[in-house]
C-alpha cells in the first residue's frame, strides 16, 4: 500500500490483460470487493495489484462502479474537510481535507477516453483512490496530533494483518502455537 502503482501500458489497455489478469476478471473480483465491505472506491493496490486501476462507485444505487485505468486529477478547486473511513484500515475514521471539485481524466477497460468533472463525494472517492495509487493512505495525510491519535488503532491493524501472513505461512495452526 505504501508504493506508488505503475501506469498500465497502451498495449496492456488494448489486450485486457496486465501482470497475469484479465482486466474486466480484475474488476469484477475489485467490486466483489467493494460491495463486501460496503465502500465507494477501490484501488487495485489495495487487492495486491500495482497498477493504476480504480473503481469509484458514484451512483451509490448499486449500479456498476466505473473503472477508471491510469486516473489523473487535475484543477481541483476549493477545500472540504469531512470524515473519511478506508477499507485497507478498517475502523479507522479521520478527517480528511480535500478538494471541493476536481477533473478526473483515464481511460475505461475498453480504452476509450474517459474525462469528469465531479464535486461533493464524487471528487473526495477520486481524491482517496488516487491516493492509494500514489501510496498515500488516509492517516498520512493528518497532522502529527490527529495521526497520534490513530496511532493504537494503526499498529492494531498491522499486527492483525501479520499475524495472518504468519497463519498462511504455516499451514498446520499447533504447529504455529509452537
Amino acid at each position: 500500500l505504501a508504493k506508488r502503482a505503475r501506469e498500465l501500458t497502451g498495449d496492456e489497455i488494448a489486450r485486457g490483460a496486465a501482470e497475469g489478469w484479465n482486466l474486466a476478471d480484475l474488476v469484477d473480483r475489485m467490486q466483489v470487493t467493494l460491495v463486501a465491505g460496503k465502500g465507494v472506491g477501490l484501488a487495485a493496490t489495495q487487492v495486491g495489484m500495482g497498477v493504476r486501476l480504480l473503481l469509484a462507485d458514484l451512483s451509490r444505487e448499486g449500479g456498476r462502479p466505473m473503472a477508471v485505468l491510469n486516473p489523473v486529477l487535475s484543477d481541483g478547486h476549493g477545500g472540504v474537510v469531512d470524515e473519511e473511513g478506508c477499507l485497507s484500515l478498517p475502523g479507522v475514521r479521520v478527517k480528511v481535507k480535500r478538494f471541493a471539485s476536481v477533473k478526473v481524466s483515464g481511460v475505461d477497460l475498453k480504452g476509450e477516453p474517459v474525462r469528469l468533472e465531479v464535486e461533493g463525494l464524487a471528487a473526495r472517492i477520486f481524491q482517496h483512490e488516487v491516493d492509494h495509487l500514489d501510496g498515500i493512505l488516509i492517516v498520512n495525510r493528518l497532522g502529527m496530533a490527529a495521526r497520534l491519535m490513530v496511532r493504537r488503532q494503526v499498529a492494531e491493524l498491522e499486527d492483525e494483518y501479520r499475524l495472518r501472513l504468519r497463519r498462511k505461512k504455516t499451514p498446520n495452526a499447533a504447529v504455529a502455537a509452537k
